[in-house]
């Protein structure tokens, strides 16, 4: 703004500055080396999270570059060692986020394995009836089967209960629906079809959102990430096929958009100790994870990974897993805990290396008995459940998962009127008889019960 000959000499004193800032951070890169502070054999890891870790083996490195360019940039985020055993480099301000790779070919039974090998787990084979074709000229869809993991060994549910309110307690729940939508239109066009808005998100953003049927009525409670390129929604196990073929049919050619349905490794860690278990597993400081409602991707395993040894520098490969802050639970509050998505090969070392605990913290494992009873408790409804085609997301209680600022998506006229008229007529609940409660003959019977409040009654009847 000041322009000629003023602007030059303003401009100047800043310059001056930053070079003699320059100056005095090389030096001070320099002169622990020259003193002995400086460690020739570490092993390193950093990835798409701009994070780096080092542990010190002994002193005075003669580094030279051998393998992958990662090297390169391990050198750049400024690997500097000190007597400490160990030093952890932020190398961003905030995580990157990257695209996962699913693929319909991605087989998780080598999860199983380790999962029944190491943790005893018990499965059960599941199947979801494909939805009838919306018209007669489209294909009848196949049925999803799924192995679940039920429980592991002998966890019981209390133990689970006590672990989300105290520890950590960490789920599979791989027989979800992950659907990955790509292309230039990814975000705008799911903004169409869902409650919440996504036009403006930003990589990195993650929310709840509801997917309705054209008179509003609830089909599915899902998460969706915007990740690098992609959009990532996790979906309920029974409604996978529903949404793909709701969402691959209102695709148009004009559209730069392609989805994929596709199984992925999903494991949820909830509880006041899950923070920092996850940031111990993968290698970072416990603030470089997500905030809520963000997503992140971080290296893991095998890359990149930077070996140094004997002044070699060694590369390896990249395995990328996606964190989401949020899609557990604490729908009434709280943290809702972490959502972790890898692909399938990735994924028996994710799950070992979670089971194993770090920082102090060793997590209950809850199979999806447990994990159930943990997500009626927590009030959070489900699909086939508590979600169903007779209630909207206003009724259940998900106003947090509806945007009112929104443009047109599917279902957006009917909740908007609810709002507007005040025509939520029913709410749902949670009941939890207290002690001295009589016992309920037939609890069953309650699930999916219409009650109504009459005059007279008494303050809980």
């Amino acid at each position: 703004g000041m322009g000629g000959s003023r602007g030059l000499v303003a401009a100047f004193p800043l310059r001056v500055a930053s070079l003699m800032l320059v100056a005095v951070l090389v030096a001070f890169a320099i002169l622990p080396t020259a003193h002995g502070f400086a460690a020739p054999a570490a092993v390193a890891r950093f990835g798409a999270s701009g994070r780096l870790v080092c542990s010190s083996r002994q002193r005075r490195p003669q580094l030279r570059m051998a393998g992958e360019e990662s090297a390169a940039d391990l050198l750049k985020a400024a690997l500097v060692a000190t007597k400490k055993e160990s030093v952890a480099v932020a190398a961003a301000a905030a995580p990157a986020v990257g695209d996962i790779a699913l693929s319909e070919d991605t087989d998780l039974s080598e999860l199983r394995r380790v999962q029944e090998a190491e943790h005893r787990a018990v499965f059960r084979e599941e199947t979801y009836a494909a939805p009838a074709p919306l018209m007669k000229f489209m294909p009848q869809m196949d049925d999803r089967h799924v192995t679940l993991a039920a429980r592991f060994g002998d966890v019981t549910r209390a133990q689970v209960v006590a672990a989300a309110a105290e520890g950590a307690v960490l789920a599979d729940v791989s027989h979800s629906g992950a659907l990955l939508l790509s292309g230039g239109d990814a975000a705008r066009f799911i903004n169409g079809q869902c409650t919440n808005k996504f036009v403006g998100a930003v990589p990195g953003d993650a929310r709840p959102a509801c997917f309705c049927n054209k008179v509003g009525r609830t089909i599915d409670l899902a998460t969706v990430a915007v990740l690098g390129t992609t959009v990532l929604v996790l979906c309920s196990p029974s409604r996978a096929g529903v949404l793909f073929q709701s969402l691959d049919a209102l695709i148009f050619p004009s559209d730069d958009v392609s989805l994929l349905e596709a199984p992925a490794a999903h494991f949820r860690l909830v509880g006041p100790r899950a923070g920092a278990l996850l940031a111990s597993t993968l290698s970072i400081p416990s603030p470089g994870l997500p905030p809520i409602g963000k997503c992140a991707t971080f290296s893991f395993g095998g890359g990149p990974t930077v070996t140094v040894t004997d002044g070699t520098v060694t590369a390896g490969t990249v395995t990328d897993v996606t964190v989401i802050h949020g899609g557990g639970l604490a729908q009434r509050g709280g943290d809702p805990g972490y959502t972790i998505v890898a692909s399938g090969p990735a994924a028996p070392a994710l799950w070992s290396a979670l089971a194993a605990g770090g920082d102090g913290v060793t997590p209950v494992l809850a199979g999806a008995d447990a994990w159930e009873a943990l997500r009626i408790m927590d009030g959070v409804p489900a699909p086939g459940k508590e979600l169903t085609l007779d209630h909207n997301p206003l009724e259940a209680g998900l106003w947090g998962t509806v945007s009112f600022d929104k443009g047109c998506y599917i279902g957006q006229e009917t909740i908007a009127r609810l709002r507007t008229s005040g025509g939520v007529k029913q709410q749902l609940f949670s009941l939890s008889p207290t002690p001295d409660s009589p016992p309920i003959p037939d609890p069953a019977a309650l699930l999916g019960a219409k009650l109504w409040v009459v005059p007279g009654a008494g303050d809980g009847e």
